[in-house]
């Protein structure tokens, strides 16, 4: 990410008194900018240039190594003298209401990536691709990520009637993608279940609009009777946020304490 590519300057800019390596669990330096970030907003050679810069500066890139599993907390703390985590957000928010789990449902940064991939021309399995053309599709969230993943879906074909969801009182950002796409944004609408098809596969989506209060100086949700809905669907991306890196494997291992998933997130020693 922007962040981690900076303090790796940073530390570098000096690389006969400092030595650094850079432990990636994924195949290709970049982070989200390589597997989250579509390549219609940023073309990969552009990474690649970077990338290839710090190299030249002395940095040691090391892909395929998850740091907590592949290697131990222990073996890194003895084998360097600082450790800087610039390991992300991916600790994405559930979808916990029924049918969260029928074929069909999946999670931005499970389809993202693929989509980077396949530009790429890595080869996908037929039985991992998340393909959305000439099919139903609904996003789950309003922010950039969501975004992104109209952008994906638009590209691959998918029905024109796209449904974007937010929860919260705020409709989904327009961006240049909303305008190629032109999808059924709403805010305030609460997704209740997502129905299956008899066979495990997403047949639809029922919702509701919410309104919001403040009471007591907090904010609650109120659903609104009479104003459920139905919505056919063949797929179901969850774009609804991240509560913070995912814990399991390096922090979990670490001496790190996280405090509670709120914004922002602070991490202590």
């Amino acid at each position: 990410p922007p962040r981690s590519t900076h303090c790796i300057s940073s530390a570098a800019s000096d690389v006969y008194k400092r030595q650094v390596t850079v432990f990636e669990k994924d195949d290709r330096i970049g982070g989200l900018l390589v597997y989250g970030i579509p390549d219609f907003k940023l073309e990969k050679r552009v990474v690649s240039r970077r990338v290839e810069q710090l190299r030249q500066e002395g940095v040691d890139f090391r892909t395929g190594v998850n740091v907590g599993i592949d290697l131990s907390v222990k073996e890194l703390q003895k084998s360097f003298d600082a450790v800087l985590l610039a390991i992300g957000a991916q600790n994405a928010r559930k979808l916990t209401t029924e049918g969260h789990d029928l074929n069909g449902v999946h999670y931005a940064m499970d389809f993202l990536p693929q989509c980077n991939r396949d530009v790429a021309g890595d080869f996908i399995p037929e039985e991992e691709k998340i393909d959305s053309g000439n099919k139903l599709v609904i996003i789950l969230g309003g922010g950039f990520t969501a975004a992104d993943c109209l952008g994906n879906i638009n590209r691959q074909g998918a029905k024109t009637n796209v449904r974007q969801f937010e929860l919260v009182n705020m409709e989904p950002r327009p961006t240049p993608v909303h305008a190629e796409a032109n999808p059924d944004c709403r805010a305030n609408v609460l997704t209740e279940a997502i129905i299956d098809d008899g066979k495990g596969n997403v047949k639809a989506l029922q919702g509701v609009n919410v309104q919001w209060e403040r009471k007591n100086g907090r904010i609650t949700m109120k659903r609104l009777e009479g104003s459920e809905f139905t919505v056919s669907a063949d797929i179901v991306l969850l774009a609804m946020g991240f509560l913070g890196p995912t814990v399991e494997g390096l922090l979990e291992l670490s001496l790190i304490h996280i405090s509670e998933p709120t914004r922002p997130l602070y991490i202590s020693y």
